[in-house]
C-alpha cells in the first residue's frame, strides 16, 4: 500500500481529518476533513469548512493529489471544531465508489431525478451549479443555477471533461435556498 493510501485509510477508519491539495488549485484552497471511500482512481471526501461546518461531499480524482497534510495544526483544529459543534453525523451513508473509466456517470445516476444542486468542476478549475436534467454514459445536461438562485437554462457536458463533483456543499445549498424562494416568488405573482 502507497503512503497516500496509508494516510487516505487511516483517515477513512479514524475519521481523521487531512487536508488534500490538488496540483491546479492555489496555495489557498485546501479540501479539509475525513475520507468516506477511495479507489485506485477517486476519493470521496466529507470535506469542512474552515469553521468546522459540514460542507458536503467533494469527490476528487486520484491522479490530480498533489499534497496529503495530516496531524497539522490546521487540520486538527478543524476537526476539533467539527467535534466540538457534534457536526460528524453522516449525511450520506450508502455511497460506493466506481472503479469505471465512467465514474462520473456512475456517481451522478445516484443524484438523477433528484432537485439536488450538483456543483462540477472541469479542467481549467471551472465550476458549473445546476440540478441533473438528463445524463446518459457520456452527457450531462444540467438545468444551471446562478448564484442568485436564478435559472440560467440548460447546458450539456461531455463527462469525460468533469474533473471533480461536489454534492451539498454550501453555495450549492445557497443556491438551491434562493432557487426555492425565487419560484415561490414567482408563482406569487
Amino acid at each position: 500500500m502507497t503512503k497516500f493510501k496509508k494516510i487516505l485509510q487511516d483517515s477513512k477508519d479514524n475519521k481523521k481529518f487531512i487536508g488534500i491539495r490538488n496540483y491546479d488549485y492555489d496555495d489557498d484552497k485546501l479540501l479539509c476533513g475525513f475520507i468516506k471511500d477511495f479507489n485506485d482512481n477517486l476519493v470521496l471526501v466529507q470535506h469542512f469548512t474552515e469553521y468546522g461546518e459540514m460542507d458536503g461531499l467533494i469527490l476528487v480524482r486520484m491522479e490530480d493529489i498533489e499534497i496529503l497534510e495530516s496531524n497539522d495544526d490546521y487540520c486538527l483544529a478543524i476537526q476539533f471544531l467539527a467535534e466540538y459543534k457534534n457536526n460528524i453525523n453522516e449525511i450520506y451513508k450508502n455511497i460506493d465508489l466506481s472503479n469505471s473509466e465512467n465514474w462520473q456517470f456512475d456517481f451522478l445516476n445516484k443524484f438523477k431525478n433528484t432537485d439536488k444542486i450538483i456543483a462540477i468542476e472541469f479542467e481549467g478549475d471551472y465550476t458549473i451549479y445546476g440540478i441533473i436534467e438528463d445524463l446518459d454514459v457520456k452527457f450531462i445536461t444540467l438545468k444551471t443555477v446562478g448564484q442568485i438562485g436564478d435559472l440560467d437554462g440548460f447546458s450539456t457536458y461531455r463527462l469525460r471533461n468533469i474533473k471533480a463533483l461536489m454534492i451539498d456543499n454550501f453555495e450549492s445549498l445557497n443556491r438551491k435556498i434562493l432557487l426555492d424562494w425565487n419560484l415561490k416568488n414567482t408563482i406569487k405573482e
